[in-house]
C-alpha cells in the first residue's frame, strides 16, 4: 500500500517507519528544511517510551531534574522528590526529530523536505491522495502529522465528525527562551507556577543540566505583547539566576491544551499528534502521546493488512481506551486548577489528594493509573475538604465522566454510534 505523511512530527514518523519496515511504501511531506523541522528546545519524555517501543535515544540525553510547584501568590510549594531512576529524560527535541528522520529513512522511508502539501484530494467522501506544486499524489492512506493549525483537518468541515479546529481557551501561547545564569548567583529549585502573574496557565524557571537557564511564559488563549513582558520580569526578579544573555529560543508559539480528538479518522485519512490534540492538557507536553499514537495506527494497520476506516477506527478506539480518557480527566484538572483561587489551590497542594508521583507523572506526560476504589476514595477527600468542594463538584467529578466515556462508552465499530459518543463526550466539555 502507498501511505503519505504529511509533516514530519514524532508520532508521523514512528508510525512511517513502522510500516515502511513492513514493505508499505511511505513519503513524508515536510514544509520545512531538514535541519529545522523541529523546535530547538528540551522536552521532558517518560523513560517507558524508549524501552517500550522501537524509539531511538538521543545521545546526552540527561535525566530531568526534580520540580517545584508554586501557588500563584507563591506562599506554598510542593516538590515533587523522586529518585532518580524514576526520573524522565531530558530530550533535545531537535536531536530526537534528526534522529528520527535517519531512522526514517533506514527504514526505506522517502521524505521530502522544504515540499509544502496545498490541499487534500477528495473523491466523494474519500481522501484519495494530495496535491504539491499543483501535481495530483494519489495513495491508499493519507496520515496527518501536521500540527494543531492542520488546514488538512479544517478541510472537513466537521464532516465525519472531524474537529475543524480548538478552541481559543483550548490553545495554549507560550514563549521558550533559555539564558545564561547569573554569575554568583547559587541555583535553587527548579519552580513551575500556576496561574503566575495572574495570566491563566503555567510559567517555570530552572538550571537545565547542559548549564543554560530555562524559562517559560504561558497563557491559556495567548498575551498580550505587555502581558508576556511584565511576567518575564517578574520571573527574573523571583529567579535572580536569570542572566542578561538569550541563548536560544524566545519565539511564541501556540500548542492545545485540551482532550484529545474524539474522532481522528475517515476515509483515507488519519491524524496523530498535535493535529488531533494529543498533548497532555495540564502541561501541553505531547511527544510521548503522539510517538505511542503513531505506534497503534501502525500497529493497527499491519494486524488487519488494510487502510480501510474499520482498520483506522481500531486505532481511535486503542487510543482513547489507553491514553485519550485519562487526558479527558487531566482536562478537567487543568481547568479545577485555572478556576480555582490561591487558597484553593494551596489547599490542593497540601492535601495529598494528588500525589507528588502523580503530579510528576502527568507533566511528564506518563499518565498514572488508578483504580475506580482508588478514584472513589479521592473523591470522598476532595468532598471533605471545605475549600475544595466545590472545585470537586465543578471539575473533577466531570472529569471523573468524560474518564469513564472516553474509555468505556467509545464504539468498538465505525458506525453511527460514533457520532452520539463524540456529542456526549464533547456535551461534558461545552457545559
Amino acid at each position: 500500500m502507498k501511505i503519505i505523511v504529511i509533516g514530519a512530527g514524532q508520532g508521523g514518523m514512528q508510525c512511517a517507519k513502522m510500516l515502511a519496515k513492513t514493505g508499505h511504501g511511505v513519503v513524508i511531506f515536510e514544509k520545512d528544511s531538514r535541519e529545522n523541522h523541529c523546535h530547538d528546545q528540551i522536552d521532558v519524555v517518560e523513560t517507558s517510551l524508549f524501552t517500550d517501543l522501537d524509539v531511538p535515544l538521543p545521545e546526552g540525553t540527561v535525566k530531568s531534574t526534580i520540580p517545584t510547584f508554586v501557588s500563584p501568590s507563591c506562599d506554598s510549594s510542593l516538590t515533587v522528590d523522586m529518585p532518580e531512576e524514576a526520573r524522565t529524560w531530558n530530550i533535545e527535541r531537535k536531536a530526537f526529530g534528526i534522529l528520527q528522520v535517519e531512522e526514517c529513512e533506514k527504514a526505506g522511508v522517502d521524505i521530502r523536505f522544504d515540499t509544502p502539501v496545498d490541499r487534500l484530494i477528495f473523491n466523494g467522501d474519500r481522501v484519495k491522495g494530495i496535491v504539491v506544486n499543483g501535481e495530483d499524489i494519489y495513495a491508499d492512506l493519507v496520515i496527518d502529522s501536521s500540527g494543531m493549525n492542520s488546514p488538512f483537518r479544517k478541510s472537513f468541515k466537521g464532516k465525519f465528525g472531524i474537529t475543524e479546529e480548538p478552541l481559543p481557551h483550548e490553545k495554549f501561547e507560550t514563549r521558550h527562551a533559555y539564558y545564561t545564569p547569573a554569575e554568583g548567583v547559587t541555583p535553587d529549585k527548579y519552580c513551575y507556577y500556576l496561574n503566575y502573574c495572574g495570566l491563566p496557565g503555567i510559567c517555570w524557571c530552572g538550571l537545565e543540566t547542559d548549564g543554560t537557564v530555562s524559562t517559560l511564559i504561558g497563557k491559556i488563549g495567548g498575551f498580550t505583547d505587555e502581558e508576556c513582558e511584565n511576567a518575564f520580569n517578574q520571573l527574573k526578579y523571583d529567579n535572580p539566576l536569570i542572566g542578561d544573555t538569550l541563548l536560544r529560543g524566545g519565539h511564541r508559539i501556540y500548542i492545545p491544551v485540551r482532550y484529545p480528538a474524539p474522532v481522528m479518522v475517515a476515509p483515507g485519512y488519519a491524524s496523530v499528534g498535535d493535529c488531533a490534540f494529543m498533548t497532555v492538557p495540564l502541561m501541553g507536553n505531547g511527544i510521548a502521546n503522539a510517538v505511542r499514537a503513531g505506534q497503534m495506527l501502525a500497529d493497527a494497520i499491519i494486524e488487519n493488512g488494510s487502510v480501510n476506516i474499520d482498520t483506522l477506527w481500531k486505532y481511535n478506539v486503542t487510543y482513547y481506551k489507553k491514553i485519550g480518557a485519562m487526558c479527558c480527566l487531566i482536562d478537567f484538572v487543568k481547568r479545577a486548577l485555572l478556576a480555582a483561587d490561591n487558597d484553593e489551590i494551596s489547599a490542593l497542594m497540601s492535601s495529598g489528594i494528588i500525589k507528588d508521583e502523580e503530579i510528576a507523572a502527568i507533566m511528564y506526560g506518563n499518565l498514572p493509573r488508578l483504580e475506580p476504589d482508588e478514584i472513589i476514595a479521592r473523591i470522598r477527600a476532595l468532598v471533605a475538604s471545605r475549600k475544595l468542594v466545590g472545585l470537586a463538584l465543578e471539575y473533577l467529578l466531570k472529569g471523573i465522566e468524560a474518564f469513564i466515556v472516553g474509555a468505556t462508552a467509545i464504539p468498538r465499530d465505525y458506525s453511527p454510534a460514533v457520532y452520539e459518543w463524540k456529542y456526549k463526550l464533547e456535551r461534558l466539555f461545552n457545559k
